[in-house]
């Protein structure tokens, strides 16, 4: 059954919101993320758990060490004060005419293995274990996982009931994006709010995979059930027709290495019966079932319809069947050649280095993401780019195993 609780930890002084509270991550490269780090020494991107899984647990290690350094320094400091008593949060993102709006708060890891909760994606098994070792090491969560419910009009009316007052935390963050959290510790809204999502039925994982399946991993290890702060998961319950889906594209690394490799990948797609068509700028494909391919810094329209398995609800999906069919065409000579995910606010740029391939993809809709979680179904890692992008850093929650104390 889905059941959200109250948190406890600390919320982000309003006065110093805009530098503290991390800007979405996802969108940002490593060289990006790490000079906005560097840049700032308030900012809560220096928390958070490094992007990247490679160079084994030592390396993992002294990353850890360094994010839980810099967490101690802001909590020291005072960027942070003390929420005031167990807390459900309502979380409201504004850009132009666009409002989400979410309801924050505790549930416990047995939803997301019990159907309280439905995912959408696989996780890779790299990222949870440094996730999961995030937590053991830092001892926070502060990243909520996005859960989506279909609309219900007491979830609506309780949330409007709780913000009638001044939020707690106000500010225009650096991407245009109005952001605002009331922390709501008034016993009888809170009550409303939690019974609210109870009765709006089952949840989807919108975005979070990973963070909810190292949750899972790290309360098994520490032996913590759902009355344990490390038993919980911190997540942002919306609606999800305030949910949208941007691409996640593909990049295969180091595939190309000369002219010639070049023109027998476009030999394959042609015998392959796949259309291709010589692009003069790049240009993100504008309906779904073609793509884009850059190679060499020169762009093509590619026709995939006739992949496409519409007896199934993944195998019909885009970036399926470029997983399936396109991707072994492009890295045939070298099939151990990387494959990387490239969010859509990176930019079409992103996907054109020397030696590369890059395939730029047409989002799915959000009923095609609901679909697949109602079926059961997963996509591959890194299929959809969830939007709103929630904020890292509004909030430090304590995730101690159980019998510590709650310091991070």
């Amino acid at each position: 059954m889905f059941e959200l609780r109250p948190f406890t930890g600390e919320v982000v002084i309003a006065e110093r919101a805009h530098r503290i509270v991390a800007p979405p991550y996802d969108a940002l490269d490593p060289a990006a993320r790490a000079a906005l780090a560097a840049a700032d020494p308030d900012s809560y991107l220096g928390a958070l758990p490094p992007g990247t899984t490679g160079g084994g647990d030592a390396v993992l290690d002294a990353a850890l060490s360094s994010c839980r350094t810099h967490l101690e320094h802001l909590l020291a400091t005072g960027r942070y004060r003390p929420v005031g008593g167990p807390a459900v949060g309502v979380l409201e993102l504004r850009s132009g005419t666009s409002r989400a709006t979410a309801i924050v708060g505790d549930v416990p890891v047995g939803a997301f293995a019990d159907g309280g909760v439905l995912p959408h994606e696989q996780v890779t098994d790299a990222r949870v274990h440094a996730l999961a070792r995030y937590l053991e090491v830092v001892g926070v969560a502060s990243s909520p996982v996005a859960l989506a419910q279909e609309p219900d009009h007491e979830v609506t009316s309780a949330t409007e009931a709780a913000i009638a007052d001044p939020p707690d935390v106000a500010y225009r963050a650096e991407d245009g994006v109005d952001v605002a959290l009331w922390c709501i510790t008034a016993p009888d809204v809170r009550e409303r709010l939690c019974a609210a999502v109870a009765g709006a039925g089952r949840s989807f994982l919108a975005d979070g995979h990973h963070r909810a399946a190292a949750a899972t991993r790290y309360a098994r290890a520490v032996g913590a059930g759902a009355d344990d702060p490390a038993g919980r998961v911190l997540c942002a319950v919306l609606p999800t027709d305030h949910l949208g889906v941007l691409a996640f594209h593909r990049r295969i690394d180091d595939v190309l290495p000369d002219a010639a490799a070049s023109s027998r990948m476009f030999d394959r797609i042609a015998a392959a019966d796949l259309p291709v068509a010589r692009l003069d700028r790049p240009a993100a494909p504008d309906r779904a079932h073609t793509v884009t391919l850059t190679a060499g810094g020169r762009w093509w329209h590619l026709d995939v319809s006739s992949l496409v398995r519409a007896d199934d609800v993944v195998e019909a999906l885009d970036v399926q069947l470029v997983e399936r069919d396109v991707v072994p065409l492009v890295r045939s000579e070298i099939p151990e050649a990387e494959v990387v995910a490239v969010p859509t606010p990176l930019g079409l740029g992103a996907l054109d280095r020397p030696g590369s391939v890059g395939i730029a993809l047409h989002p799915p809709a959000v009923e095609d993401v609901l679909t697949v979680a109602r079926a059961g179904r997963t996509v591959p890692p890194k299929t959809t780019y969830i939007t709103p992008k929630l904020r890292s850093g509004l909030l430090v929650t304590r995730r101690p195993p159980p019998g510590a104390t709650e310091r991070p």
